[in-house]
């Protein structure tokens, strides 16, 4: 009996071949100072592209809400990598919540008076949708460049 592999769960499996407990592809998760990590992880990247950013160039390249950031940031690591049916991929940080279409069919009004996460850099982002270990690595303040440390 052949195993069928929908296009979606390849794209997973493949996404899932580039992270790392370790080093500058593992997973990450960034909120700001006083926030709290939920039952589910919600959005995650890898540590490379924050490497050297402040906190409010995080803010940007991650397409975070405007001054979500301004106080600092934590970075936490996840302390072991998402399962397949634990994650949804969410294309990339370009495009809010993993949509394609929707940050560009709205007004500057609705916008601006909307909970809404402006588009970012362009880096892989996926969906954590499950509770997963994480450990804080990192406390930022407003204006420190993050490093990518070895634990």
């Amino acid at each position: 009996m052949a195993l069928t592999v929908s296009f979606y769960e390849n794209v997973k499996y493949n996404s899932m071949k580039t992270w790392k407990l370790t080093g500058k592809n593992r997973l990450i998760k960034v909120v700001a100072p006083l926030s709290a990590i939920t039952n589910n992880l919600g959005y995650v990247t890898q540590e490379k592209f924050i490497d050297g950013l402040t906190p409010l160039q995080i803010e940007r390249d991650l397409g975070l809400k405007p001054k979500m950031l301004i106080t600092g940031a934590k970075i936490y690591r996840l302390m072991r990598l998402p399962k397949l049916e634990e994650f949804e991929n969410r294309l990339s940080t370009s495009f809010p919540g993993g949509s394609v279409f929707e940050w560009q069919q709205i007004s500057e009004q609705e916008f601006k008076e909307r909970d809404f996460w402006p588009p970012g850099k362009g880096f892989p982002q996926w969906q954590v949708t499950t509770k997963i270990p994480v450990e804080l690595i990192s406390s930022l303040l407003p204006y420190e460049p993050y490093s990518i440390r070895k634990k």
